[in-house]
């Protein structure tokens, strides 16, 4: 993207390609997310004054608002344009779904997600949030057949995987959630909050030894700013 806007700084696509691609590198914790999400809004706001009627770009810049400015009020204004924009685009339905979970609006999260599962059912994102939906709604049955859904798409991959693992430690199974956490520090050894949640396992399964020297390599191999301190409370609990 950064190659795009060299040739073409006003190339729309180039911005809202390069605003969902720090949004990622922000929220997914590969970076030190605050200043990845300030460079997402910027690329977005780039975005939307050429083109205001770029249904991603609103929807980008919803979860910017909500996730890393705490504005759910004008988040909201930009899902609703979005879907206002692109009714039938997957994407922006998933990340209205997402951000209404994550708001404990679960009846119109469940309404968004199905229908971004409708239009579109390989999308995995949608999989996964509807993973999370009903383990917000204590559904965890219902939960481990979402992701046997996820895995049919894609065997072995890692959210599927880290999200079997805290159904393990929410339903009290402390060592298949330390088995499964493994597995995730196996599939992604570079992602800090992968040995911080092996190391909330650890916790649960009685080894506070571990878990304490699980998070201390955390933190010495990554830095304090590339741990997610939401993870780091979970591993206190």
């Amino acid at each position: 993207f950064d190659a795009a806007l060299r040739e073409s700084p006003d190339h729309v696509a180039a911005l809202v390609g390069m605003g969902r691609a720090w949004l990622n590198l922000a929220t997914g914790w590969h970076g030190d997310p605050r200043p990845a999400a300030d460079h997402a809004a910027e690329a977005l706001r780039r975005a939307l004054d050429l083109d205001a009627g770029h249904a991603t770009a609103h929807a980008l810049t919803g979860a910017v608002m909500h996730q890393f400015e705490y504005d759910w009020a004008a988040a909201r204004v930009h899902f609703e344009r979005a879907i206002v924009l692109a009714p039938q685009q997957a994407f922006v339905h998933s990340a209205f779904g997402f951000h209404l979970l994550a708001r404990a609006e679960l009846d119109e999260a469940e309404r968004e997600l199905l229908l971004a599962r409708r239009l579109d059912p390989q999308y995995l994102n949608t999989r996964m949030h509807m993973v999370n939906l009903r383990i917000a709604q204590h559904r965890f049955a219902d939960a481990e057949a979402e992701l046997d859904g996820m895995r049919d798409l894609a065997p072995d991959n890692i959210a599927a995987t880290g999200l079997a693992a805290l159904i393990a430690m929410l339903t009290g199974e402390p060592q298949r959630a330390l088995q499964l956490y493994g597995r995730v520090c196996e599939l992604a050894p570079s992602h800090p909050n992968a040995h911080a949640c092996l190391a909330a396992a650890q916790g649960m399964a009685g080894d506070i030894v571990a878990a304490d020297a699980t998070v201390s390599g955390a933190l010495a191999s990554f830095g304090v700013e590339r741990v997610s301190p939401y993870v780091l409370a979970i591993v206190a609990t």
